[in-house]
């Protein structure tokens, strides 16, 4: 397996891949998208904890994804978290970048795309680029939104909450949801001056749908001012800690984790996205927003 990978993530071996990708698959796949491990979790369920550490800056080609009538390339890391947040390591995320910028020319797909916290990191750092995954990454948020509501039995005018909403994705979520959902759309985040304020009504509040678009610990702070029967919609990866489950269960609030988009992958995404394409890869995969068929949102409840 990892004289394979090692071949396979070779700039001859992407070379061939992306002639197949042209003359023979008429450029379905139209992305290189880059996936890290968030956990140890996710690291011991696809890959030995030794060969990660020493691929840790190295992005390897580790399979494809198709859905509809495109698809992409999946690429990993051996990365998490920390390790890009970490200005020590800016330098790193660059060559990080460079190199999967590198990778989707070889493979001849229209874009490289990343996960997780990437983008708003190569933000932050002044890359210039294009955040295509947030931009459609919103459109599938918005449905599974919608698919809640409905599996819930929720009130047409019940409040959302999207809490990160100062985020790389909650900022487009909030901007584009009140339109779309035709219910009240509440930010929440640390950063705005009102976040004190909001967080007290919530005590008083109805039962209401809760969007983490935030970071996987941030929705623990929060759970004992959710309103009992709400529903908690989780759109960061990883997905909600077993302790926080127990919590808000507890508090008889249903949990949903987007897994993505129900598609097919070789090999096949672990543990919670098991099924499924994440939204970033299948969003950049897609050729236009209008693509995203809200039938496609794959749902997780724990």
């Amino acid at each position: 397996m990892l004289l394979l990978t090692l071949a396979m993530s070779a700039d001859a071996s992407l070379r061939l891949f992306g002639l197949l990708n042209r003359w023979v698959f008429r450029r379905r796949f139209r992305t290189a998208t880059l996936f890290y491990l968030a956990d140890q979790r996710y690291l011991e369920s696809i890959t030995f904890s030794w060969y990660a550490r020493r691929r840790k800056w190295t992005p390897v080609l580790g399979g494809i994804f198709t859905f509809s009538d495109s698809g992409g390339f999946i690429c990993v890391m051996g990365c998490n978290e920390a390790d890009f947040c970490d200005p020590a390591n800016a330098g790193r995320v660059m060559g990080v970048y460079m190199r999967m910028e590198r990778m989707a020319t070889l493979l001849n797909t229209d874009t490289a795309s990343y996960s997780g916290i990437l983008p708003s990191v190569l933000a932050r750092m002044g890359v210039d680029r294009q955040p295509i995954e947030a931009e459609r990454t919103v459109v599938w948020v918005r449905r599974a939104v919608k698919q809640v509501r409905a599996l819930c039995s929720m009130p047409g005018d019940a409040e959302v909450i999207i809490l990160g909403s100062e985020g790389h994705i909650g900022k487009r979520l909030t901007r584009q949801a009140d339109a779309e959902l035709d219910t009240a759309v509440i930010p929440l985040d640390v950063r705005r001056a009102d976040h004190q304020k909001v967080k007290e009504a919530l005590r008083a509040a109805q039962p209401l749908i809760f969007v983490n678009a935030a970071r996987d610990d941030a929705l623990d702070q929060y759970i004992d001012l959710i309103p009992t029967g709400s529903v908690v919609l989780n759109e960061v990866y990883p997905e909600c800690s077993s302790a926080a489950l127990l919590a808000l269960k507890a508090r008889n609030i249903r949990y949903f984790h987007i897994s993505g988009v129900a598609a097919s992958s070789l090999p096949q995404f672990p543990r919670a996205y098991a099924g499924a394409v994440p939204c970033c890869a299948a969003s950049a995969a897609a050729s236009s927003s209008s693509a995203v068929n809200p039938a496609s949102v794959v749902l997780r409840e724990s």
